[in-house]
């Protein structure tokens, strides 16, 4: 059950063959289901901006460009789908051959077909690796690129053809992404040592040039494509800049290395569960491995460490499940492997192992259809936009929304902000999209589930309001905070907010939170307006909320003024807490509109 197959052996019986043709058309259909519904994040919108008009400098997409996936969207695109969908499409097709590509190279890497065949489902069943299956980012198809070539070039010990043909599969999965060929230098080195050894020189040669030929190809043509070869070499040199100073391990502001590998490597997304007993089923493997001298589990260790400490080392730490799919296949296969030391027969071992992919498809399947029926929160706002105002309108974007509605808004006066206070007050009122919920507002989100621990925890808020909703908070207050379902802002003992002009009246709104338990006696608390008083009110209770019509200045900013009596500072208070401010006030909620 568990030994190496002889090289040079048929990888597969008929049966196994049909069995591994079964399993990839069951897999595959599970692929084409999990299509999101839009874009979600920052990069996909970076890609979509690629196939529409490609230039490398613009961003359009981000260095080094991606050619590959890019030319392979492009083909799609020309058919007439639009440009997110034939991003998904490409990655959608790598998704339906993962399985298969993880499944061949288990059988190089000297695994047993039932071995290969259970770590590459439960590799397509992993929360990341199924939900990213449906996106429109690059790594899938990179991947599944990868898995095949690292596979032929294994085979290619034995076979100059399969060995060329790996090598040209591995270059392209580098024109997808430069990474891929850290995960092929085991595969190359092995194959090419056997190829020399049985002097086929010339099947080496032809390989180096044929490598050279589609990898060097694609980045010059990425080149051509964009604005000029200087301007692209120049975006290089900027982004190779910031991977260096932000992203690595060079970024003295980036947490300890330990910490770091703890997060790629032990705990890529949020499933305690299903990630220990992997990695206790592959330390199972290795074990045996070692005793028994079994090579097939220690080389799928040396192929897949080195993109591992690669990760650890330059990528960015806020998206390792996304980036830990280049190495998580070493711990499917092991932890396949590891079941199968423990388990011998091999009817148990194939139930146990169907159980564990039934068991990943029900965790991950609510985050699936997340993204499956509707459109993500910043799409969504933007399609509002699309909906509600004509082109031409001025709208204010987050930053944390720029290319999603670059290339959703092309035909908008779209203008960017990051704090909601570098907005000018306008009296016409122009609209914004921020990257949070708000009261007054035109809201959209995701639960905070399932999705929210598998991917990136960006982008589940988004909503549209008008500016007249906006508020600039002066001195007295601090930062906004968030709990995960609401923000708020705590104020000193005395606190300013500058509201936009109004035509003649409007409304407003105040809703604070009061800390009566941690003060001696219920604080008064005076609110003016314009300098004038407009109410004056003993807090006896913890929520406070009041609605007013106050009179707006015509052309210039109003003037709010908030005073509380009594403040307190929750680390004098006995409570345990390290919060040295002083907090007079919750502000909860804010709404200040024109009287209609």
């Amino acid at each position: 059950m568990t030994g190496a197959r002889i090289t040079g052996e048929d990888p597969m019986t008929t049966r196994q063959k049909r069995i591994l043709l079964i399993l990839t058309v069951v897999i595959g259909l599970s692929r084409v289901v999990a299509a999101a519904h839009s874009m979600f994040d920052w990069d996909e919108a970076l890609f979509a901006a690629g196939v529409r008009d490609y230039d490398v400098p613009r961003h359009a997409p981000h260095p080094p460009g991606y050619p590959l996936f890019i030319a392979a969207a492009k083909v799609v695109h020309a058919l007439g789908v639009d440009e997110f969908r034939s991003l998904q499409t490409v990655v959608i097709t790598g998704a339906v051959l993962l399985f298969p590509a993880l499944a061949l190279l288990g059988l190089e890497l000297g695994l047993t077909f039932p071995v290969a065949v259970a770590g590459a489902a439960f590799f397509a069943f992993l929360p990341n690796v199924w939900v990213y299956g449906g996106s429109g980012f690059s790594d899938i198809p990179g991947s599944t690129l990868t898995l095949a070539g690292c596979a032929l070039l294994l085979r290619g010990r034995r076979h100059s053809g399969a060995y060329l043909a790996g090598v040209a599969l591995l270059s392209a999965a580098a024109g997808m992404r430069v990474a891929s060929l850290v995960i092929g230098v085991v595969p190359v080195a092995l194959a090419t040592w056997a190829r020399l050894r049985h002097k086929a020189y010339l099947a080496v040669v032809a390989a180096a040039v044929a490598g050279l030929v589609i990898v060097g190809g694609s980045y010059f043509g990425a080149a051509l494509a964009s604005e000029s070869v200087t301007a692209y070499r120049s975006a290089l040199d900027v982004q190779s800049r910031w991977v260096h100073d932000v992203d690595s391990f060079h970024n003295p502001g980036r947490p300890p290395l330990l910490d770091v590998a703890w997060t790629f490597l032990i705990r890529p997304y949020d499933q305690r569960q299903q990630l220990t007993a992997m990695l206790c089923l592959a330390a199972v493997s290795l074990a045996a491995a070692w005793l028994h001298r079994r090579a097939g589990p220690l080389l799928t260790v040396c192929t897949f460490t080195p993109i591992a400490v690669f990760s650890c080392l330059y990528l960015d730490v806020n998206t390792p499940s996304r980036y830990a799919m280049a190495y998580l296949p070493m711990y499917s296969l092991l932890a396949a492997d590891g079941l199968a030391v423990l388990v011998r027969p091999r009817r148990v071992f194939a139930g146990l192992a169907a159980a564990v992919v039934v068991a990943l498809a029900v965790w991950t399947a609510p985050a699936v259809w997340t993204q499956v029926r509707e459109d993500s929160p910043p799409i969504a706002a933007l399609r509002w936009i699309r909906k509600h105002l004509p082109p031409s309108s001025t709208v204010y974007v987050q930053d944390a929304f720029k290319p999603q509605a670059q290339f959703y808004l092309p035909d908008y006066d779209v203008r960017l902000f990051q704090e909601v206070e570098e907005i000018p007050l306008l009296i016409r009122e122009p609209w914004i999209v921020e990257a949070r919920p708000s009261d007054e507002a035109q809201n959209f989100a995701w639960p905070r589930e399932r999705l929210w621990r598998v991917i990136r925890q960006r982008n589940f808020e988004a909503s549209v309001r008008r500016l007249t909703s906006v508020i600039r908070y002066g001195t007295g207050w601090y930062g906004q905070e968030n709990n995960g379902t609401e923000s708020f802002r705590w104020m000193r003992k005395e606190g300013f907010i500058e509201l936009p002009a109004v035509p003649d009246t409007g409304r407003l709104t105040l809703k604070f939170f009061v800390p009566v338990d941690s003060l001696p006696t219920p604080p008064t608390v005076q609110i003016f307006f314009n300098g004038e008083l407009v109410e004056r009110m003993v807090a006896s209770g913890r929520d406070l909320e009041r609605t007013w019509t106050l009179k707006s200045r015509p052309h210039e900013a109003n003037e709010l003024r908030i005073v509380t009596s009594a403040t307190s500072v929750p680390s004098e208070t006995g409570s345990g807490s390290a919060d040295t401010r002083e907090l007079g006030l919750l502000l909860r909620g804010f709404t200040w509109r024109a009287e209609r």
